[in-house]
């Protein structure tokens, strides 16, 4: 080989190693620990934009769990969702950071009134759970179902 082709050689593997980018995936960023708000502007791109309330999505907001999916818009969701928010379609393209709407859940809450020096049952008391009276009581034992 001779002295130009040792150079020139040389040079390419020095250009190549310059520019090479390594493989998503190999080496990525973790997101786990970072500001959700970080993560956000990172995801966006000229077909994917994100808005948001401070108050929804504060500074001290972090990413919880490290995202399965590779599709950006799919991150943004799995990121948000463990924090109880949602995207909502405002325009293609365009998604608002919103609560989780979730059922509302049933309760049950059972107890005992007792007075407080013998913690003897109290016979006739009454639960009442504002705004509107709900649940019974017999014999010092209460139940409601919320």
């Amino acid at each position: 080989m001779t002295a130009a082709c040792r150079r020139f050689t040389a040079g390419a593997l020095l250009l190549v190693s310059l520019f090479y980018v390594a493989p998503a995936g190999a080496d990525a960023q973790r997101l786990a620990g970072r500001p959700v708000i970080d993560v956000l502007l990172e995801l966006r791109d000229p077909g994917l934009d994100f808005i948001y309330s401070s108050v929804l999505v504060p500074a001290s907001l972090r990413v919880l769990d490290e995202p399965r999916s590779t599709s950006r818009l799919i991150i943004a969701r799995e990121i948000l969702s463990a924090h109880g928010l949602a995207l909502s379609v405002v325009r293609p393209g365009l998604y608002a950071v919103v609560p989780t709407t979730r059922r509302p859940q049933k309760l049950l809450i059972q107890g005992q009134v007792l007075e407080a020096e013998s913690g003897r049952p109290i016979a006739n008391a009454r639960l009442v759970l504002l705004p509107t009276p709900m649940g019974s009581a017999a014999g010092g034992k209460l139940a409601a179902a919320v």
